[in-house]
This record gives C-alpha cells, structure tokens and sequence, in this order.
C-alpha cells in the first residue's frame, strides 16, 4: 500500500488510537508518538504491531523516491487500519478535506467509504 504523508500520518494517529491514546503527545512540531509502552510488554499485539510498522514506515524507512511511503499491509491489518480510521472520524467534527482524505484511504484498504 503507498501512503502520501498525510495519509501515513492519519493511518498511524488512528492506529495509536485504537492502541492507547496516551501515546500520542502533543509535540513542538504538532505530536509524537510514545512507544515506551511498547518496549514493556514481552508480547505484542495485533494492533500493536500494526502500530510499530505504521511507525517504522514513517520514520523514513519505506518513503520512496515520490515523498510517499510504501507499506506492506497483510489483508487482516488493511482491514484493521480501515476500522480505525472509521472510529477516528466519529471522534469529532472534522474539516471536509481530512474527511475526504480518509474515506478514499479507507476504501482503497478494502473497507467501506462511507
């Protein structure tokens, strides 16, 4: 799956969401995201694997040539990332454009637009 910037930043916030919303911390440059967590747990779940691969793809290891990133979803974590995003739009009023944003990103992920 290949990501724009915006759409990797809105997949991992709503992931970290589903995840544990303490993650998310308000950072000079808007947010960062908290594993420390992470680091505690001996085993992972699901939804936080989905997270450190979300993680991993933004900090620079899978962004292509184009300034996109490249990230290879498993069928099951496509399906989960569009679930989240689902939630994260229920959450509150959002502008038109990131609303956009995220429906076509949950309909190319194989999961319902509206």
């Amino acid at each position: 799956m290949r990501f724009s910037n915006d759409e990797a930043i809105l997949a991992l916030v709503s992931v970290v969401r589903a995840v544990n919303p303490r993650m998310l911390e308000s950072g000079p440059n808007g947010f960062t995201v908290n594993l420390s967590p992470l680091e505690k747990k001996v085993e992972l779940s699901s939804d936080e694997q989905l997270l450190l691969k979300l993680y991993t793809a933004l900090s620079g290891e899978a962004k292509s040539s184009e300034g996109e990133y490249d990230v290879e979803l498993l069928a099951e974590e496509a399906r989960r990332v569009a679930e989240t995003l689902a939630q994260l739009e229920k959450l509150q009023q959002w502008p038109p454009d990131v609303l956009e944003l995220c429906r076509n990103m949950r309909q190319r992920l194989g999961g319902k637009s509206e």
